[in-house]
């Protein structure tokens, strides 16, 4: 059962969202058939509190919502009973779901016939209703302009063309030509005899991480770009004060883009971020994985650059490596300028497998023990390399208003000795000593170099790649990953395939974004109660469960316990 209290709460949290006003009257705009008797307000709230009660939304689990969750009375207030009794049928929530999506629908399979601008501007006004919705949590939350955004995987509901196998075929050019299929299957090209092929024509063959649970790599759906919101980052020595820091804000997505599977989904990212933020606030820092940092300068550094966003990043192991700059004369490593005189062998320094490590179990095994120290290890190796690495490191003293950057050589910042460097002939012999080039390139005249934005853009950040400090603020984007793992766990959303039967990317994506909503209200909920933070007044609401009373046939509570009595003879 759901008391009255809850769905109002529900009720409310997606009404101020403006999205059920909107979709009314969109809906009104094209009058036909039937008046509807499912109001939009009373459906996003069946749909929320069937994900978060059920972990589905299957129309058919929405229905239930609505007809057997609800108190019979409440249900005839909703105007989800007739006066004769009759309840809402599952016909009239797919018929109030189908009309939402058609009218948004701007995808080439289901609306081929439209214009371009007419499709660009459905598109557009879509994504500002998604953005509404998977915003309203954050109503009375306090923007902070910093997000985390990373892409996880979701299964479709229709299971994509399998690979074929060349062994069944008649002949070598069939053969080949089923070779060539399942490379354009695996591009997600939009051959039209393979989207025929498959019952969700807007899904693509893709990669994801591979689990215990998915036992695969290769998926057949989308991709959901997830932005979570994240607040200042940590002291790398904040000990006890991070758990604040952490508090600070809520585990909130406030932006969504489904593309297909086989999508990186770069450019809508950037497209998200060029979207008007409901709150006002304009992005000031971005926290990726090196799913976003391996993409070129042109569609990824410079995109944020452009727009005056600061970016925390991981490095691709292809990125690592040391690439001395020819005219200046200094070695750019991991994105910052080191002195060309700098050991070889700090030149790579390899990525631990985790960056952090929690407490180990008293009731860890021999095998998770061995892991666990094996990757202690890895770290501490790791941690001594930066610190001796930063040694040699360039020290940044000034931003130019071209984005260039100025630096100093580690020897005229006092951190080696340097023959080229006569101030630096008195200092103790505990001072690490190098040996400049025969011939001093400008970085060890000049009092200062200017690096470019052009040298190593994509690799450029604040913070110094390995360093306390730059661990401190990257960890900041286990938030995205947290939001994923509870829409996605089974004590969670247990969002995997089957938690609903639509196809299609317009209904995939508005479903998820109901999702998203019911996760949001979750995390928004939690964090209220363990910070005892109430500004926003949806935490006030008493849903305390008070139990129930049994009725008869004629409505009376039932106070007897006897057994039913034998039938008359």
């Amino acid at each position: 059962m759901i008391s009255r209290r809850v769905f109002e709460r529900a009720r409310t949290y997606v009404s101020r969202s403006g999205v059920p006003e909107d979709l009314e009257a969109r809906l009104r705009a094209n009058p036909g058939g039937r008046p509807r008797a499912l109001a939009i307000d009373v459906l996003l709230a069946a749909m929320v509190l069937s994900y978060d009660r059920h972990q589905s939304l299957a129309l058919t689990d929405v229905h239930r919502v609505l007809t057997k969750d609800l108190a019979d009375n409440y249900q005839r207030e909703l105007g989800l009973r007739s006066a004769d009794g009759s309840a809402l049928t599952v016909r009239q929530v797919r018929y109030a779901v189908s009309a939402i999506t058609s009218t948004f629908d701007y995808t080439g399979t289901a609306a081929a016939d439209l214009p371009d601008d007419v499709r660009a501007a459905r598109e557009a006004s879509f994504q500002q209703m998604l953005d509404r919705l998977t915003s309203a949590a954050s109503t009375h939350v306090a923007p902070t302009g910093r997000y985390a955004v990373d892409a996880t995987a979701i299964e479709s509901a229709a299971r994509g063309r399998r690979r074929p196998k060349p062994s069944k075929a008649k002949s070598n050019a069939e053969a080949a030509e089923q070779q060539t299929v399942h490379r354009e299957l695996a591009k997600g090209q939009d051959r039209l005899d393979l989207v025929r092929a498959n019952c969700d024509p807007d899904a693509r063959w893709g990669y994801r991480t591979r689990t215990y649970e998915n036992k695969t790599n290769m998926m057949f759906g989308y991709q959901m770009l997830a932005f979570t919101r994240v607040g200042l980052a940590a002291s790398a020595t904040a000990g006890a004060g991070a758990r604040q820091t952490i508090d600070d804000q809520p585990m909130l997505i406030e932006r969504i883009a489904v593309v297909p599977g086989s999508s990186h989904g770069i450019e809508e990212t950037i497209e998200c971020l060029d979207r008007d933020w409901l709150d006002g606030t304009p992005v000031l820092e971005l926290l990726a994985d090196r799913a976003f940092s391996y993409g070129t300068p042109e569609n990824w550094a410079y995109q944020l650059r452009d727009r005056g966003i600061a970016q925390v990043l991981d490095l691709h192991q292809n990125d690592h490596g040391a690439v001395p700059h020819v005219k200046h004369g200094y070695t750019m490593v991991d994105g910052w300028p080191h002195c060309p005189s700098m050991p070889e062998h700090l030149e790579r320094v390899d990525r631990p497998k985790v960056l952090s490590l929690r407490p180990l179990p008293r009731t860890a095994g021999v095998e998770e023990r061995a892991a666990w120290e094996a990757d202690r290890r890895a770290i501490e190796t790791f941690d001594a390399q930066i610190a001796e690495r930063r040694i040699y490191r360039f020290e940044r003293r000034a931003k130019s208003g071209s984005r260039s950057e100025q630096f100093i050589c580690p020897a005229k910042a006092g951190k080696v000795k340097c023959a080229g460097c006569p101030l630096t002939r008195d200092f103790g012999d505990d001072v690490p000593e190098v040996t400049p080039p025969a011939t001093l390139p400008k970085a060890c005249k000049q009092a200062t170099i200017c690096v470019k934005p052009t040298v190593q853009p994509k690799l450029r950040q604040d913070l110094y790649w390995g360093s306390p400090e730059w661990k401190a603020s990257y960890g900041r984007r286990n938030r995205v990953e947290g939001t994923f793992g509870l829409m996605k766990s089974v004590k969670g959303g247990n969002l995997r395939r089957g938690w609903t039967h639509q196809v299609g990317i317009v209904k995939t994506s508005f479903l998820l974004a109901v999702a998203v909503a019911a996760s949001n209200l979750t995390s928004l909920l939690r964090w209220a109660k363990r910070t005892g933070d109430t500004r926003d007044p949806l935490v006030l609401l008493d849903v305390t469960e008070h139990g129930f009373v049994e009725l008869d046939e004629h409505g009376r509570p039932m106070t007897g316990t006897d057994p039913p009595a034998d039938p008359p003879s």
